[in-house]
């Protein structure tokens, strides 16, 4: 019985994970440019900041995260994690144990195996992204020209999001998305998805939650179909939970602190949350800091000081299409899920207010459904010139963003 449920897990895995090969040309050539694009960037941060250069919140240093100071993160420390995201560092085990194997032969590789790691998951997400364009029948040239548009604000993302979580969360959701339109899902990939996607943020599982009432429809299958995708998370997990005793025990930290840690922290804040709202969560997402570079540290507050042309109308127009196809397309699965995730990352950043002073950071839960909804858009237009003129304005700020983005990039490493 155990037998064969593990090959069954197994077997889904590698189902899950087929879906990241390229199947034509078309998929070959995003992949490939996508890994050309982000690695550059890499080498180009790398040459700036130095191999020996420990920034303390940038997205590709995740290392100083899992093997550091830091205990939380620490793969031979894991009964010292805070209960944050407990799983986290098993999914850069691989990379992790890479870096220490060479570091045993004197050599310090661990900054060139990281930012390739980070270059690589970003390159995946760019084709995952382009995959779910295809998969909702988007014509290529569109599929094309979104995955630019994607290309040339994600990387904001990366370089400016802590470190943790957030790289994963994308990739692992879009992932997750691919997967659900294929209707591939089944018990075993529910349980490998909880155990992704929670184990590396626990408010996913209120976004798997989500996704279950929207794919099954009924509240009785949608309960049963999330508890009957938590047992490989509740398995693991129950290993990784030992580190709440270690806590209340060993480091003599009460029961609330030992479970909450400096979570209740995070709550407290004098911020105005509209003009946070409006200013970095919505901004943030696409656009540089044109004074403040690419390092973030978890109190930054600072409103980001941006180009009035870009600011003002460039954004709004790209958020009034998506609430436009949002509105036009509500009946699609892919809408409501946006739905659904969008509207519990403002329960739990704003309405409860946790993470609010690093707001921007957590649009890697959400944003990737900006091109996806564009995509959609396109496709409802039935009028040849509008969908022409739709595609010019995309393609038009895409180049603007590009323009922008490494500008500011550039300047922020003081070439």
């Amino acid at each position: 019985m155990l037998f064969t449920i593990l090959k069954q897990l197994v077997q889904n895995f590698i189902s899950i994970f087929s879906e990241l090969k390229p199947t034509d040309k078309s998929e070959k050539k995003v992949f490939l440019f996508s890994f050309i694009y982000f690695a550059s960037i890499a080498v180009l941060f790398l040459m700036s900041v130095g191999n020996n250069n420990m920034v303390e919140v940038m997205g590709y240093d995740t290392y100083s995260y899992i093997d550091g100071d830091n205990p939380r993160l620490s793969l031979f420390k894991v009964l010292k994690w805070e209960i944050k995201h407990p799983l986290f560092c098993l999914f850069y085990t691989p990379v992790l144990a890479l870096s220490k194997l060479i570091g045993f032969l004197g050599i310090d590789v661990h900054w060139y195996l990281f930012i390739l790691f980070s270059s690589v998951i970003m390159s995946f997400c760019i084709l995952l992204l382009f995959k779910i364009l295809k998969q909702l029948k988007v014509s290529l040239f569109s599929s094309y020209l979104l995955a630019l548009f994607f290309g040339s604000f994600s990387y904001v993302i990366l370089l400016s999001v802590q470190a943790e979580s957030f790289l994963l969360v994308l990739f692992f959701t879009l992932l997750f998305l691919l997967v659900t339109l294929k209707k591939k899902t089944n018990i075993y990939t529910d349980n490998l998805f909880f155990f992704l996607l929670v184990g590396t943020t626990s408010t996913n599982s209120l976004k798997i939650l989500a996704s279950d009432f929207i794919l099954e429809n009924t509240f009785i299958k949608s309960v049963k179909r999330f508890l009957f995708s938590i047992p490989l998370f509740a398995i693991v997990f129950s290993f990784t939970s030992l580190g709440i005793f270690y806590r209340h025990f060993k480091m003599h930290l009460s029961w609330h602190d030992a479970i909450i840690g400096d979570l209740i922290a995070y709550t407290l804040t004098t911020i105005n949350k509209f003009t946070l709202f409006c200013v970095n969560f919505l901004s943030e997402p696409l656009l540089f800091h044109s004074t403040t570079g690419v390092i973030y540290g978890k109190e930054t507050i600072r409103m980001a000081e941006y180009s009035t042309v870009l600011y003002q109308p460039v954004l709004a127009l790209i958020y009034l299409l998506v609430v436009i196809s949002v509105f036009l397309n509500r009946k699609e699965v892919i809408s409501k899920i946006f739905i659904a995730f969008f509207s519990i990352d403002l329960l739990i950043h704003f309405a409860i207010g946790y993470g609010v002073n690093e707001a921007q950071l957590f649009s890697a839960h959400w944003f990737f459904f900006i091109p996806i909804l564009l995509g959609l858009l396109i496709t409802k237009l039935t009028n040849r010139y509008l969908k022409t003129t739709l595609q010019f304005c995309i393609g038009a700020i895409t180049i603007l963003f590009f323009i922008n983005n490494l500008y500011c990039f550039l300047n922020s490493l003081k070439w």
